[in-house]
């Protein structure tokens, strides 16, 4: 007969995490280590970068507002083109500062910055949400037309529901696609705005000195 005081011990079982929420935590421990240093650093470039920024948005006003006055004492159809031009460079003018102005707001709390940074790469990282997407397209089991196209449409939104998962982060958003790319596309409109305006500016006002307007 077996001694009470030496049978073993009953082994209770403690918490378990979730995987995903383990996964999780691993993740974003490794990731802030990593990016910690990168919100100052952006911080930083933003703000030395904003008033040379804010400086090439003043680059089109003269002009624009030039050829405002030059149109607003004249007649005619071209008084109305003219006015239509000022008011597409005014709001290219306009959509520039603000954008420049969100890149100045998502800087001022470098610790959210982080946090939000974190949770980027945790989102991107996330691979076996778009694995199961291409799995379920490439199962087997017969047509099937109805779940495949299923299938087939939620890979085709892969990229739209990334987007919609970055488009929630306030700052970190502005720092990659397709928010960059938005930036660049105003920055280029910005350019070829102050280009077309001192032409039209000039242009207009030597007319008007001749005569001709």
């Amino acid at each position: 007969m077996t001694d009470p005081a030496e049978q073993p011990a009953e082994i209770v079982p403690g918490p378990v995490s979730e995987p995903g929420e383990a996964r999780e935590t691993l993740i974003s421990r490794g990731t802030r280590a990593s990016v910690g240093t990168l919100a100052p650093v952006l911080r930083r470039a933003v703000r030395i970068l904003r008033f040379p920024a804010y400086a090439v948005g003043l680059v089109p006003v003269l002009p624009l507002l030039g050829t405002a006055v030059v149109a607003a004492t004249g007649d005619g159809w071209e008084r109305i083109v003219l006015l239509l031009l000022v008011a597409a460079g005014v709001a290219v003018v306009v959509l520039w500062w603000i954008r420049i102005h969100r890149y100045v707001s998502a800087v001022d709390d470098p610790d959210a910055l982080t946090a939000e940074f974190v949770q980027l790469v945790d989102l991107l990282e996330m691979r076996d949400e778009v694995l199961d997407r291409l799995k379920n397209l490439a199962e087997k089991g017969g047509l099937r037309f109805f779940r495949r196209l299923r299938s087939l449409w939620r890979v085709v939104t892969i990229p739209d529901y990334l987007t919609g998962r970055i488009e929630d982060l306030g700052r970190a958003r502005w720092f990659v696609p397709p928010a960059v790319g938005t930036t660049v596309l105003r920055a280029t409109a910005l350019l070829w705005t102050a280009i077309v305006s001192w032409l039209v500016f000039l242009l207009v006002l030597g007319l008007r000195l001749s005569g001709g307007f």
